[in-house]
């Protein structure tokens, strides 16, 4: 692979050799997700660098269900194949992980450059979500 210039287009990348169909040439992790920032508003608790859930299966299928279920049937869900997180909270903004692992990959990767102007990146994803509504089955 090689960074180029392509002409109105801009800077992008081209295969140097041929690949076989289906080979994964770059992989890599999103900063931001819009899905992420209305489920944080609706009360959706997961992990804010890898979206794994914080809430347990129960708790989820409550607040989806607003009460009218309270419980699943027993899956691998509901059973000990099912692995409780322990959440870390950030120290600087209290923002929940799922473990010290993802806490400190997001500071590495990122939050090191956010925290300084954090009031300005919680003020930008509130004016997203003005703009942006949820389909009325998602804000239920």
């Amino acid at each position: 692979m090689e960074v180029v210039n392509i002409p109105e287009k801009g800077r992008g990348m081209i295969a140097t050799e041929d690949h076989k169909e289906g080979k994964v040439l770059l992989e890599e992790e999103p900063i931001c997700s819009a899905q992420f920032s209305w489920g944080r508003k609706l009360g959706y608790s997961c992990c804010f660098h890898c979206m794994y859930p914080l809430e347990e299966p129960d708790q989820c299928i409550a607040r989806l269900t607003q009460g009218q279920i309270i419980s699943l049937p027993e899956n691998s869900w509901t059973t000990n194949e099912y692995e409780k997180p322990s959440p870390v909270a950030c120290p600087k903004t209290g923002v929940l992980y799922c473990s010290e692992t993802c806490l400190k990959k997001a500071d590495y990767d990122y939050m090191r450059l956010l925290l300084p102007n954090w009031e300005a990146v919680e003020e930008v994803e509130d004016l997203w979500r003005d703009m942006n509504f949820p389909r009325k089955s998602q804000a239920s």
